[in-house]
C-alpha cells in the first residue's frame, strides 16, 4: 500500500518538530524509496534468471523421473497385477 506508506511518512514528518526536521524526514524517505525502486527490479531479474536456470536443470530431470515412474506403474499394473486377478 504505497499511498498509506507515504501518508504515514508525511505524518511522521509533520510531527517531527520543525520544518527542517520534517524536510530531512521526507528526504530520507525519498532516498530509501529510491534505493528500493532502483534495486528491486535488478534483484528480481537476478532471482528470476537463477530460478529459470534451476528449473531448466531440475525440471527436465523431474519430468524424466515421473515418466519412468508412471511407465513402471503401468507395466506393473498390466503384467503383474491384472494376471493375479485371474489366478484367484
Amino acid at each position: 500500500m504505497p499511498c498509506g506508506l507515504l501518508y504515514s511518512a508525511l505524518l511522521v514528518a509533520a510531527l517531527s518538530g520543525g520544518p527542517l526536521q520534517g524536510a530531512l524526514t521526507m528526504a530520507l524517505f525519498g532516498v530509501g524509496s529510491g534505493v528500493w525502486l532502483v534495486s528491486a527490479p535488478w534483484l528480481w531479474g537476478k532471482l528470476r534468471a537463477h530460478l529459470n536456470a534451476a528449473r531448466a536443470r531440475w525440471g527436465t530431470r523431474l519430468a524424466g523421473g515421473l515418466l519412468v515412474g508412471v511407465a513402471g506403474w503401468a507395466l506393473w499394473m498390466d503384467l503383474i497385477y491384472k494376471p493375479s486377478l485371474w489366478c484367484r
